[in-house]
């Protein structure tokens, strides 16, 4: 294995490089936090509903849970492995379950979310349950119908209108979305809109405040290219035309581990150090990256970190708190160089 080879498995932190890594959300949430999660199946979403709400009733605080009929019910078996009664805390409107669909048709109009009715059907719901002084957390996924209706505009809207309420509200709101509604091409904009729109993302890569120019792209196989597109995009608006082959060769392995191995979404970023560049793809997993087989010649992903060690002039990866961070650095090359 090559020196360089090396720096990028063992290394714990960057070599003259510092960043700014902001962890995904795993604590308790307060008042005024509007989190997202993004979920493969719906085991994983009522799982992870169940562990962050039961300390909630437990400590007495009030749940509002706006959710389809199947997520109630299962939400409902969760919380009792957790010891609690679903009906006995709902009885002392404790613990508040709507259906999304009726919820929605409340204030959905022809052309979107209607402001005043929302806070009417929805404001009203978490006034009552902040009566006393109560702290009140909620999950929602009306914007989740929305969008797997292909009305994202609407879905933006209503995550909009959440933030306007939380100002006159105290309260915390977790919104869940399906994985697999960012499967498409347009996926890695709106994942990107999606996570901006919030505060943080429950179980999500690391976001790098430090870089210059970062997105955030979900788990999906098609992740990879859009990161290849993204690095590429940037690297032709700052006229390094020359950076550009390496670069996503980079990015793309750098973007497919995070993929296959992590199986986490990721934030992907790009800053430009002398006449080069730094590349950085965070994800959640706790685990080095994995190297890959060689795979077909043409492919821009999986030829192997053997390839980004070779390219690089410097990589390395390093843990922190919700996940990793691997980096590498991409020059000019010499042949390039002296044309």
């Amino acid at each position: 294995m090559s020196d360089n080879a090396t720096r990028l498995w063992v290394v714990s932190r960057p070599t003259r490089c510092t960043f700014c890594v902001v962890a995904s959300v795993d604590t308790r949430l307060v008042d005024g936090d509007h989190v997202v999660t993004f979920y493969a199946a719906d085991d994983q979403l009522i799982a992870a509903l169940a562990t962050r709400f039961a300390p909630d009733l437990t400590n007495g605080d009030a749940v509002i849970v706006i959710a389809t009929d199947a997520h109630r019910t299962a939400l409902e078996r969760a919380l009792a492995g957790y010891g609690i009664d679903a009906g006995e805390v709902m009885a002392a409107g404790q613990l508040v379950m709507l259906d999304a669909e009726a919820t929605l048709a409340q204030f959905l109009r022809s052309d979107g979310p209607d402001g005043a009715a929302f806070e009417a059907a929805v404001g009203a719901v978490l006034r009552r349950a902040a009566h006393g002084g109560r702290s009140v957390h909620a999950f929602g996924e009306m914007v989740s119908l929305l969008w797997d209706e292909g009305d994202v505009t609407s879905a933006m809207e209503l995550e909009q209108l959440w933030n306007t309420l939380a100002e006159k509200i105290g309260f915390s709101l977790v919104c869940g979305y399906r994985q697999g509604a960012f499967d498409d091409a347009a996926a890695g904009d709106r994942f990107d809109r999606v996570c901006r729109v919030h505060s943080g993302v429950i179980g999500g890569a690391p976001g790098v405040e430090s870089l210059q120019l970062t997105r955030r792209l979900p788990c999906s196989k098609g992740a990879p290219r859009l990161a290849r597109r993204f690095v590429a995009d940037v690297l032709r608006h700052w006229g390094r035309h020359e950076l550009v082959d390496d670069a996503i060769l980079v990015i793309g392995e750098l973007s497919t581990n995070a993929v296959v191995h992590a199986e986490s979404d990721m934030t992907v970023g790009i800053s430009r150090i002398g006449d080069g560049v730094r590349l950085v793809v965070t994800d959640a997993a706790g685990a080095p990256p994995i190297a890959q087989h060689l795979v077909s010649s043409d492919a821009l992903g999986g030829r192997g970190l053997a390839m980004v060690e070779t390219i690089a002039r410097r990589c390395g990866h390093f843990f922190v708190a919700g996940g990793k961070v691997c980096w590498a650095e991409v020059f000019p090359s010499a042949d390039w160089a002296t044309g």
